[in-house]
C-alpha cells in the first residue's frame, strides 16, 4: 500500500503543467512601416533560424528567454533593401503563431536542418502550408549544415531535385540554398547576406 502512495506522489510531480508553454514577455505586433518589406524567418526548432537571425543581429536574438516567445523584430539591410524581420519561434507550442508571422510578408526565409533528414519532409509540408494560403513572391529555402555528430561528417547539400517528391509551392519564385553554419563568423555572415540578396534582387 505504502508502494502505492509512493507511485502516486511521482506521477503528480510529472504531470505537465498546463501553463507551461503560455506567452511570455511582450510581442511586437506594430505595423510595418511603408518604407520597409516584411520577412518572415521559419524554421523548426534547432534548424538554424535563431542562428541566421543573430548573425545579421550581431547579438542574442532571445536573451534570457529562448523558446516562449512567438517571434521576434528587427530591422537590417540587404542590398540597400530596408527589411523588417520577423523570426518565429521554431519550438512546436509557438508555431500555432507562424500564420501571425506569415501574414503581410513579402518574402520567407525557411530554414531546415540537413542533418535532421527524418523531419525533412514534416518540415517541407508545413512551410508549403503557410505559404500556399497566401501571396507570398518568394520564398528561400535554407539548409543549414551544422557540425557532425558521434565521429560523423557533415553532411552533404542537398540538391534541389530531393524536394521535387513533395507537396509543390504554388504561385510562388522559391530556390534552395546551403548555408554552413561551422564556418567562421565573418564568413558565415558573408554567406547569410549572399542567400538573402536572392530576395531582394
Amino acid at each position: 500500500m505504502g508502494g502505492g502512495q509512493s507511485q502516486a506522489k511521482k506521477k503528480a510531480i510529472l504531470r505537465p503543467k498546463t501553463d507551461a508553454w503560455t506567452v511570455q514577455g511582450e510581442v511586437d505586433r506594430s505595423p510595418v512601416n511603408e518604407m520597409t518589406q516584411k520577412v518572415a524567418v521559419l524554421g523548426f526548432e534547432g534548424s538554424g533560424a535563431t542562428q541566421l537571425a543573430e548573425v545579421l543581429l550581431g547579438s542574442p536574438l532571445y536573451p534570457g528567454m529562448g523558446r516562449t516567445i512567438p517571434w521576434k523584430r528587427y530591422t537590417c539591410h540587404v542590398s540597400s533593401r530596408q527589411l523588417d524581420v520577423w523570426v518565429a519561434s521554431g519550438f512546436a507550442p509557438m508555431r500555432e503563431y507562424w500564420d501571425e508571422v506569415c501574414e503581410g510578408a513579402a518574402y520567407v526565409v525557411y530554414t531546415i536542418n540537413n542533418s535532421d533528414p527524418l523531419r525533412l519532409p514534416m518540415a517541407w509540408s508545413e512551410m508549403a502550408a503557410h505559404v500556399n494560403s497566401r501571396s507570398i513572391p518568394k520564398v528561400l529555402i535554407i539548409m543549414t549544415r551544422t557540425g557532425p555528430a558521434s565521429g560523423l561528417a557533415i553532411p552533404p547539400p542537398t540538391p534541389i531535385s530531393a524536394f521535387s517528391a513533395f507537396a509543390p509551392l504554388t504561385n510562388v519564385k522559391w530556390t534552395v540554398r546551403d548555408l554552413d553554419l561551422t564556418v567562421p563568423a565573418e564568413e558565415l555572415r558573408e554567406s547569410v547576406m549572399g542567400c538573402l540578396s536572392w530576395l531582394v534582387e
